[in-house]
């Protein structure tokens, strides 16, 4: 798991769809799971250690079957973000969610 965008401004909340209010400005914390690598992918045990929950922008631990451990911690096995971004998310998805807002309010 690597860290893709971390950025400040009411831009970026709204691009993430919080509602900010006009001059605010906020911190939107975004993760990016990269897919697999040819090395990665081909060796014998390329089983994902983490795993992303999109539907609760959330990452967690797995088994290694690959489900996410019975018990879930916050902040040690069990994390959340404003925005969460899966192994297929492409970089133009991640730029529009993240920073799209920003370059735009400063464009303009």
């Amino acid at each position: 798991v690597s860290p893709m965008s971390s950025s400040s401004s009411s831009a970026a909340a709204k691009a993430a769809g919080d509602a900010a209010t006009p001059g605010e400005e906020g911190i939107l914390v975004a993760i990016r799971m990269r897919p697999l690598n040819s090395r990665e992918s081909g060796a014998p045990q390329n089983n994902r250690v983490w795993r992303v929950l999109q539907k609760y922008n959330s990452i967690t631990q797995c088994t290694s079957s690959g489900k996410p451990l019975p018990e879930r911690i916050q902040n040690r096995n069990f994390f959340t973000y404003d925005k969460t971004f899966g192994e297929s998310s492409t970089t133009r998805q991640v730029y529009q969610h993240t920073a799209q807002g920003i370059v735009d309010s400063v464009a303009n």
